[in-house]
């Protein structure tokens, strides 16, 4: 299990690295969303490959939490450019993308960082790694995403309101505050995942 887990981990970083890069050097006319998600996708895996490298369910815990958060934070970051409150809805997913707090992709983080640094020198290598990426991805997710509401209304009109932004904003800031809504039930799949 400690190969799969280095080699899930080797798979990771790649994931992280190359949705940041791609991110960075993405043309305008590429949205950001294909690579936050290949970077979300890695810190998923990430957990998960720690997981196994040190038999320790605390960062297969932190990858299912982050799947959760990713997959709000990716949903309203794909929504919310069509939406009224825009820019509030923009802020709260590249805030939880990044994993600042006090919302739900913070939480997964911090676990997936806290699983890496468990694993001594080449834990805290990887731990660093995966902050920088998240670090370097803000400035030009932010950037790209406060355009597009100024071309989303231009193309389509008067911005609409609706209920699913919303509700995904509010998931991503009640996993920030009580993260044990959603680890109560995955701590069980986490622990099998390291056996």
């Amino acid at each position: 299990m400690a190969i799969l887990g280095a080699a899930l981990t080797v798979a990771a970083l790649l994931l992280i690295g190359g949705g940041t890069a791609r991110l960075i050097r993405a043309p305008r006319r590429v949205g950001p969303l294909p690579a936050c998600a290949l970077a979300q996708a890695g810190y998923v895996l990430l957990g998960v490959g720690l997981s196994l490298r040190f038999r320790d369910p605390i960062g297969a815990s932190g990858g299912l939490l982050h799947l959760v958060t990713a997959a709000a934070g990716l949903g309203l970051l794909y929504l919310a450019p069509r939406e009224r409150y825009s820019r509030l809805y923009l802020l709260a997913a590249v805030a939880s993308l990044v994993g600042l707090p006090p919302l739900g992709g913070f939480i997964s983080k911090l676990l997936i960082y806290r699983a890496a640094l468990a694993g001594g020198p080449i834990g805290l290598v990887v731990a660093a790694l995966a902050v920088g990426a998240s670090l370097a991805s803000l400035p030009p997710l932010w950037s790209r995403l406060e355009e597009e509401p100024a071309r989303q209304m231009a193309d389509e009109g008067a911005p609409r309101s609706s209920l699913l932004p919303a509700l995904l904003a509010i998931v991503l800031l009640v996993l920030g505050l009580w993260p044990e809504l959603a680890l109560g039930p995955l701590r069980p799949l986490a622990a099998a995942l390291t056996r």
